[in-house]
């Protein structure tokens, strides 16, 4: 008996008007190397803000896979940009999401 098939990531790019994020690592059409993710297995993706003005910026990751049942998924990134004297020291935040398996 064989278990679920890997998911293949072949696309992965902030899409609309989010500028201001960028994806560190492997993005933008990944069809002829895809990412591939065992059953159970995990990929993290890092998104960088620069923001270019103060204020709460959106954005929006797109994520295209061989998922039959959800082929794209979209995830949202939000930033808050601020002049240097108007925050504390701040630490590292890590936003997760857990996208569908595949097939459901």
């Amino acid at each position: 008996m064989t278990g679920p098939p890997a998911l293949n990531i072949t696309g992965l790019s902030v899409i609309g008007d989010g500028g201001e994020f960028r994806i560190n690592g492997a993005s933008g059409d990944l069809t002829a190397s895809p990412i591939t993710i065992v059953p159970g297995g995990s990929y993290n993706v890092s998104v960088t803000y620069t923001p270019a003005k103060t204020g709460l910026a959106h954005g929006v990751i797109q994520i295209k896979s061989n998922d039959p049942a959800n082929p794209v998924v979209t995830a949202g990134v939000d930033g808050l940009g601020a002049t240097k004297t108007s925050v504390g020291k701040w630490g590292k935040q890590l936003h997760r999401d857990r996208l569908p398996e595949p097939g459901r």
